[in-house]
């Protein structure tokens, strides 16, 4: 941070610390200036776009967390340094992406139920995603839960099973890499890829991580892809979830997407 004051000394940059207050200050800037940037990972992006959706202030993004997940999607450069210049840019490109929304709160990247939520809880004592994930799949399983999904747009679609792991994703990845939506364009669909997995074999557990990390998901008898507009979620006790790596637990959701709710810089023209 004090490196990139020095460099840019006439580009305004503030610490906040506590993401509170960094959404306290968002929430001030937001419709008021052009463009405001936030360097952070996933949770961090997840507090700022409380307040700037549908705003007419673009969101540029400097990462510097662990799976930055939703920057990677957006071809956000990794490293601060180029992503601040970027920023600061006259002629950077704006673009305007979906966001997923679960109650009142919305998310970039993913929302996720039992599994990955797990792994999520487990890195934020120890930050290797992918080796937290291999180890929960290798574990007997605690997070596996039962509860009813109704599709809003498909009252015919109405499931109640018992699950391993459901996602609704707007992006592509999670965990730095782990693909859980093969969506053809992801930020832009206009709908949230689901990705459902039932209680399996660990060698199946390993099956789906590899493939997931290949790139290569495939609807097999243990996992099911499709896509979805609006969902209602109703578990038998209160479950373990993650939003943009963000954990809670809740028993009863209403998920939906909304198509180019956040303007957001990617790039020079």
């Amino acid at each position: 941070m004090d490196r990139l004051k020095k460099r840019y000394p006439s580009f305004p940059i503030v610490p906040i610390y506590g993401k509170k207050k960094l959404g306290e200050k968002i929430k001030e800037l937001s419709g008021k200036v052009k463009k405001v940037g936030v360097m952070g990972g996933d949770g961090t992006v997840n507090e700022v776009i409380q307040h700037l959706a549908y705003s007419s202030t673009a969101l540029g993004i400097i990462p510097s967390g662990n799976g930055n997940d939703f920057s990677r999607e957006l071809g956000i450069p990794m490293d601060p340094e180029k992503a601040l210049r970027v920023f600061i840019m006259e002629d950077s490109e704006e673009t305007f992406v979906d966001l997923g929304k679960v109650g009142d709160r919305y998310f970039s990247n993913s929302f996720g139920i039992g599994f990955d939520a797990q792994v999520v809880f487990k890195s934020s004592e120890n930050k290797n995603y992918k080796i937290n994930a291999l180890k929960e799949a290798l574990r007997p399983s605690t997070f596996e839960f039962k509860g009813s999904f109704v599709m809003e747009e498909d009252d015919n679609l109405r499931m109640e099973n018992e699950l391993l792991m459901l996602v609704f994703a707007n992006g592509r990845a999670e965990g730095g890499g782990f693909v859980i939506n093969n969506g053809s364009e992801p930020l832009k669909d206009k709908k949230l890829g689901v990705l459902m997995v039932y209680p399996c074999s660990i060698f199946k557990r390993a099956i789906f991580l590899t493939d997931s990390l290949r790139a290569q998901l495939k609807n097999r008898r243990y996992m099911n892809q499709f896509k979805a507009v609006k969902a209602n979620l109703e578990f038998s006790s209160e479950v373990l979830t993650h939003m943009d790596g963000e954990i809670q637990k809740m028993k009863r959701a209403h998920i939906s997407i909304h198509p180019g709710a956040l303007k957001i810089l990617t790039g020079g023209g």
